[in-house]
């Protein structure tokens, strides 16, 4: 299944009207929990790059303002990253550049040389493709067989969420439901959420305005300022917890290190830590 960014699949939806005087219009959305994110500072491979400052890694760092980048006009061209053992994966989110895959695959494998596909579509437009997928395997690769513009294929982000090995906290906590707005000015907004819980406990929460980390509280409520009058924004809040026995940093030929848990609002899936 492909989901636009803007229709994301949620169980509720909070929307508060134009406040008088503050000008400042707040919008929230709850989804279920989610598997947790496990392609954030994994190994990275690539066909080929642009140039210098256009790895494969970062495509994987988590931030919007880096990305990987193709040599241009050539077809094909695949990003790979390793989850450094055998995943189970259910989504793939694609945040691409304007330099997007018209034709693509996402593909899994258990050694990177056997792949099997599990998404296909030749109909790409770019923007964000959320993806829902159902494979198995310790590589995840996008296959663009042919590119939307003249470029080369580029993306910002390069997203996989799954499970691997268990052991540990293996109960997700509960989605801190509820978010709203308690209040606004002319510059700012107060937000409050019913608390989550969790078997192990619930240690704070992380607060997104549109996407970005703008605050991680310990406590179900935050005022966050300096905004613009007369503009919409949007707030997920999530909920982190702790392994009760946290593991340190292993070779990448073992597991990789999983020492917190999350619960989303209006995510993909849960971001884990390093």
């Amino acid at each position: 299944m492909k989901g636009r960014t803007i229709a994301l699949a949620a169980t509720s939806t909070l929307l508060m009207s134009l406040l008088a005087g503050a000008g400042i219009t707040v919008s929230a959305q709850a989804a279920p929990t989610a598997d947790a994110l496990v392609s954030r500072g994994r190994p990275t491979t690539a066909s080929s790059i642009e140039g210098s400052g256009f790895e494969a890694a970062r495509a994987v760092d988590g931030s919007t303002t880096t990305r990987w980048a193709s040599e241009e006009g050539a077809d094909p061209q695949w990003i790979s990253v390793d989850l450094g053992s055998a995943h189970r994966v259910s989504r793939v989110r694609l945040n691409w550049e304007s330099a997007f895959a018209k034709l693509y695959r996402i593909q899994t494998s258990p050694d990177g040389t056997d792949w099997t596909d599990v998404y296909s579509t030749t109909t790409g437009d770019g923007a964000t493709d959320d993806l829902t997928v159902n494979g198995t395997g310790r590589y995840v690769r996008v296959n663009g067989t042919a590119r939307g513009t003249s470029f080369g294929y580029s993306l910002w982000e390069f997203e996989v969420c799954g499970a691997g090995p268990g052991g540990g906290d293996t109960t997700a906590p509960t989605v801190p439901g509820g978010l709203r707005s308690t209040g606004t000015t002319t510059n700012s907004v107060s937000l409050s959420w019913n608390a989550a819980t969790d078997d192990v406990g619930v240690t704070g929460y992380h607060v997104y305005r549109g996407g970005q980390l703008v605050a991680t509280p310990t406590s179900t409520n935050y005022t966050d300022t300096g905004l613009t009058p007369a503009t919409a924004y949007a707030y997920t809040v999530r909920a982190s917890t702790r392994r009760a026995t946290p593991r340190p940093r292993v070779p990448r030929s073992l597991p990789p290190p999983s020492r917190a848990r999350a619960a989303v609002q209006r995510s993909t899936c849960r971001p884990r830590p390093s």
